[in-house]
């Protein structure tokens, strides 16, 4: 425990922006400032909140010199507490609900409500390192804003909390796609990493193989119905995204990730990847897509082998779904999206968003939570 506080004590003084003053008091807290601004955009009305920064990048130094009374009764956590404590805040939010450990933190001030929010497609493995704690007692928050039903099934064996299935807090602000017959294109989502980033994996198998296959069957769909191939970036190191791409020998036009890559989509596209968040956003706005969820079959990295609606447990193959690598399936629903009609869609839509993600146009459901906490 002492090792660990005088780490985090390094951190904060040697490689943290420094701030002088007191955080501002206010009635919200936003625990970490990643999604912190999205938020506010697009569910809390532009409500002005206090940000606790939890990966070193700023440190309050009034507020560490308070803590330092706190160290004996906080242990490692004494900084955090003594800021949220400082703010009175009535009510905490985070967009990292992979960071369950948030909610030990608001435990100790039991008079903040705890708000998470889910913020990307889950697939099982994020959690085991808080899971697999060694104190096996619930996490406990007040509200967990979640994508799907089967999701808020699946969590409730870990967290006490009441869920409110609402769907994708970003993809609610955006309209439902406009059905248009003729499909001019097939619109790839990338899941690009870089060879650094994915240190514990065979890179070989885990990206450039699936990478590859799916390409494959999307090339040779586009050759045969004369369909252009556009990628849709991850990240933001373009160069190194295009020379990922390049290399699989296939033409394409790259679109360079934005600020939200929502408004790349197309209504005239195919939408085709493997596991990302922005896959199931946009089925759940009536988009045609096509799940390639495959990447588990060639490097085992996730013990639950999820399928494309994980928890729900599917079947290998579907209308618009493929779980294992198969080149006449895959191609099979690619065929299915480019020729389905709009009735037909929507009735799969309606039978599945529930199960990846709910659409809920302007975030009703969640604003309904956030005005009965008078929050709006």
């Amino acid at each position: 425990m002492i090792i660990k506080i005088l780490k985090m004590t390094i951190n904060l003084i040697f490689y943290s922006k420094k701030e002088f003053k007191f955080p501002k008091k206010n009635k919200i807290i936003f625990l970490d400032e990643v999604g912190s601004k999205k938020i506010k955009e697009n569910l809390l009305d532009q409500i002005d909140f206090t940000v606790l920064h939890l990966r070193y990048e700023k440190v309050n130094i009034p507020i560490l010199f308070l803590s330092i009374f706190n160290i004996l009764k906080y242990g490692k956590n004494f900084y955090k507490i003594t800021f949220i404590k400082f703010v009175n805040a009535s009510y905490a939010f985070s967009f990292i609900d992979t960071s369950l450990h948030y909610c030990d933190l608001i435990k100790e001030i039991p008079e903040c409500k705890f708000i998470l929010i889910q913020n990307g497609r889950r697939q099982g493995n994020e959690l085991q390192p808080f899971l697999e704690r060694l104190n096996k007692s619930k996490f406990k928050c007040d509200y967990y804003f979640v994508f799907n039903k089967e999701y808020a099934n699946f969590m409730k064996k870990h967290i006490d909390t009441h869920f409110v299935v609402g769907g994708s807090v970003l993809n609610n602000s955006h309209p439902k796609a406009k059905f248009i017959k003729k499909i001019d294109r097939i619109q790839y989502i990338s899941e690009f990493h870089t060879l650094e980033s994915m240190p514990t994996v065979d890179y070989r198998k885990w990206e450039l193989l699936p990478t590859e296959f799916s390409l494959k069957v999307i090339n040779n769909f586009c050759n045969r119905k004369n369909l252009k191939l556009e990628i849709i970036g991850r990240t933001y190191e373009h160069n190194k995204e295009i020379k990922f791409y390049e290399q699989f020998k296939i033409p394409f036009t790259y679109l360079k990730k934005t600020k939200e890559n929502y408004s790349h989509l197309s209504n005239n596209a195919i939408i085709a990847g493997m596991s990302s968040t922005l896959l199931g956003e946009s089925f759940s706005r009536s988009f045609r897509v096509a799940f390639f969820d495959i990447r588990n079959e060639f490097f085992l990295y996730n013990k639950y082998k999820p399928g494309f609606a994980f928890p729900k447990k599917t079947p290998e193959f579907g209308e618009f779904w493929s779980s294992k690598p198969d080149e006449i399936k895959m191609t099979k629903n690619l065929e299915y999206l480019y020729s389905v009609n709009e009735v037909q869609w929507n009735e799969l839509v309606k039978k599945w968003s529930e199960n990846i993600v709910l659409y809920d146009y302007k975030n009703n459901k969640y604003r309904e939570i956030l005005k009965r906490e008078n929050l709006l």
